[in-house]
């Protein structure tokens, strides 16, 4: 989520500047622009005075933000946008720098500039960046005391907005004046606690900002960073309450709604957060951020519509936001409307071509469109742009290995992923994967056992061993000694007890496997998934049918939305000639959502034991709707159209499915029954040779 007019960024800048011009290259424009305001660096001798720089980046963030063609930029845009850059506090960055930041931020200009104390006398100086085309207005500055820092604040901001091409009406020229606080100690610690805020160091800034409350009580910014600031520690009731101090103080505060609606979302109040958002942008109808925290909420609520809906008016009201792009293509692509997420991931690039991430997120769409080859070209990209990038290496490295099968070039990813990461555990067993796919069992153990090293308390890493050892080994003995430290390490866990139950299974010894199925239900009685391995178990290797039927039903009580739960137990129902029972689940499992061909296929076929012939044709039609390749629903539905003895439609389905699977027997011989119910004797032998010929259980009838 973003948050309009909160703590600004963490970065002291030095420009050097590449080109610069008058305040006049910037033209006024009737569209809101949106500008971000850096903290100005601090090139006086004593550090004690950094606070000046945040106070001059946070107060002209405010007056600038009451002109109604300008909207500021978010503190925790910013802050990001700094750690994706990887830039220091003290360290000298270019203009084409600055665009890039401004880019990622979506602001049109950034204000860059430093201030210098010298005995009584404070000088500051200020440019504007212009994202688009990298240009620099030559500086402004304003000389003055300390103790007038809120005039020169003023005089400094309607400077910046005229360099911005922006003409403050009077009323607005008035705000600006209006001073945020007469009290200078109040305002020297609420600026310090920007400070320390910016250096994550949030308990500092809590007591700074509550001694800046101490000495104004009614100090609205204050309430409202702290609020922040007790977000980011986890404590949002005392967040809350700041915010409401916020609201009780400034009703007409829109940034407060849209904070306390922050704070409503994590607390996961969502019907009080969508009434703060949708209070703030009623206060406020081009708060684009709080369009884009409303977004968040419909995406969590799974409202998509309402979500993408409110993500354009975020872009209709800053076109230069990045992230909005990106956010809404999520959206998208949770609706796996696939096609609009990559436009909107590629108007992102567009305008950001040197993120990587943006590149991914693409890269993972086109690998759910089974676009492999491009999404291995955005991983790549990814690459190109951050050579260290070790997600990258990863998702490239596993669509080789799962999807596009070169195993060479997955190694080779996963290779450079161990050189970047050598002591993440789970990048020795991605590697085992594609070790094991080149079937070399030695390398792929030892990918194992090192992650173990690497990690030797966690019980995952032991299982995927005695994975290993159980499925691809056959070292049952092996694999029963992982499972067991695996259990060890996490007696709670059902997983682990079943694997080894699946062990016992592959060594026959199948009270030993019924015992640690029940183990794994004791360990954890609410595993749906322990329940439904038992009932396969029952169903399978004991033949207990009535068992496997109340172990079925167990996980339908535990999870009784599971379509496919029902689906299961059906095929038991199915297996035990309970068609009745079988026929209500495959039912309800449709009515739940699972509607694929096979179980349409499935309940055809018992209304066929049921001797229901028009229900199953009409489960059959469904069946070949879904899967028109479907052989054996025309053999069915052939089969059925037979007891009605309606031979022609019978001949009709066999004749689909023979020319789809010509060395089917079971459609020859069923035709020859066909043709030898409806009087075509001479077909019906023939038919019969050639189901014979294919398939010897299928014999040739006297005549």
């Amino acid at each position: 989520m973003v948050y309009k007019h909160t703590l600004r960024f963490t970065l002291f800048v030095s420009i050097l500047l590449t080109s610069v011009c008058t305040p006049s290259t910037f033209a006024a424009d009737n569209n809101v622009i949106t500008v971000a305001v850096l903290p100005f660096r601090n090139i006086s001798q004593s550090k004690d005075l950094d606070w000046i720089g945040y106070g001059f980046s946070e107060t002209l963030s405010t007056k600038l933000s009451n002109l109604s063609s300008i909207n500021t930029i978010e503190r925790m845009h910013l802050t990001d946008a700094v750690k994706e850059l990887k830039l220091q506090a003290s360290g000298l960055i270019d203009t084409k720098t600055v665009s890039k930041l401004g880019k990622m931020v979506g602001a049109r200009y950034v204000i860059i500039g430093s201030f210098q104390k010298s005995g009584t006398q404070l000088k500051a100086d200020a440019r504007v960046v212009d994202v688009q085309t990298v240009i620099a207005t030559k500086g402004v500055e304003v000389t003055g005391t300390l103790d007038n820092l809120f005039t020169l604040q003023t005089d400094l901001s309607l400077k910046l907005a005229a360099a911005l091409g922006q003409k403050a009406t009077d009323e607005e020229t008035e705000a600006i004046s209006k001073p945020e606080i007469k009290s200078m100690t109040a305002y020297e610690w609420y600026a310090r606690g920007n400070k320390v805020y910016a250096d994550k160091d949030l308990e500092t800034a809590v007591t700074c900002f509550s001694e800046a409350i101490k000495e104004n009580p009614n100090y609205v910014e204050a309430y409202n960073n702290r609020g922040l600031a007790y977000i980011d520690v986890g404590d949002m009731d005392n967040a809350l309450s700041d915010f409401n101090k916020v609201i009780a103080l400034k009703p007409k505060n829109a940034e407060a709604y849209n904070n306390r609606g922050r704070v409503n979302y994590l607390k996961n109040d969502i019907p009080q957060a969508l009434s703060d958002l949708n209070k703030a942008i009623t206060l406020d109808p081009k708060y684009a951020g709080a369009y884009t925290n409303r977004a968040s909420v419909y995406s969590f609520k799974e409202d998509y519509d309402l979500a993408i809906n409110d993500y354009s008016k975020a872009i209709a009201l800053n076109p230069a936001n990045v992230s909005a792009y990106v956010e809404r293509g999520n959206v998208y692509r949770n609706k796996k409307d696939y096609d609009h997420a990559i436009t909107g991931y590629s108007k992102a690039i567009a305008m950001n071509p040197g993120d990587a991430s943006i590149y991914l997120i693409r890269g993972d769409v086109y690998s759910d469109k089974k676009e492999f080859e491009s999404a291995v070209e955005d991983y790549s990209k990814a690459i190109e742009i951050d050579p260290k990038n070790d997600d990258a290496y990863s998702k490239r490295g596993f669509l080789y290995y799962l999807e596009i099968k070169n195993y060479d070039l997955a190694l080779s990813d996963f290779n450079k992923l161990i050189e970047l990461k050598p002591d993440t555990p789970f990048n020795y067993t991605q590697r085992s994967w594609v070790y094991k796919a080149k079937n070399n069992m030695v390398m792929a153990e030892a990918d194992l056992s090192k992650a173990i090293e690497i990690d030797p308390k966690s019980p995952d890493l032991y299982s995927d061993r005695g994975m290993f050892y159980y499925i691809d080994m056959k070292d049952y003995d092996k694999a029963l000694s992982d499972y067991n430290k695996a259990v060890e390490l996490e007696p709670e866990s059902a997983f682990n007890y079943t694997q080894i139950a699946r062990v016992y299974e592959a060594k026959e010894d199948l009270d030993q496997a019924e015992n640690y199925y029940n183990k794994a239900i004791e360990a954890d009685p609410k595993s749906a998934d322990a329940y439904r391995d038992r009932g396969e178990f029952y169903n399978s290797k004991k033949k207990d049918y009535k068992q496997a039927i109340s172990n079925y039903s167990k996980v339908i009580e535990l999870e009784s939305d599971g379509a496919f739960n029902y689906i299961q137990r059906a095929w038991v129902y199915d297996d035990n000639k309970d068609y009745d029972s079988a026929i209500a689940d495959y039912t309800k499992g449709i009515e739940l959502g699972q509607n694929d061909s096979y179980t349409y296929f499935k309940r055809g076929l018992a209304y066929i034991n049921k001797k229901d012939f028009d229900s199953a044709i009409t489960d059959c039609n469904k069946a070949i709707e879904l899967d028109s390749k479907y052989t054996d629903a025309y053999i069915n539905r052939g089969v059925s159209y037979f007891n009605k003895k309606d031979y022609d439609h019978a001949i009709a389905d066999y004749n689909k499915a023979i020319s789809m699977d010509p060395q089917n027997a079971l459609a020859y011989s069923n035709r020859a029954w066909s043709y030898k119910e409806s009087g075509n004797p001479a077909k019906a032998k023939e038919d019969f040779t050639k189901a014979n010929s294919l398939d010897s259980k299928y014999t040739i009838p006297e005549d």
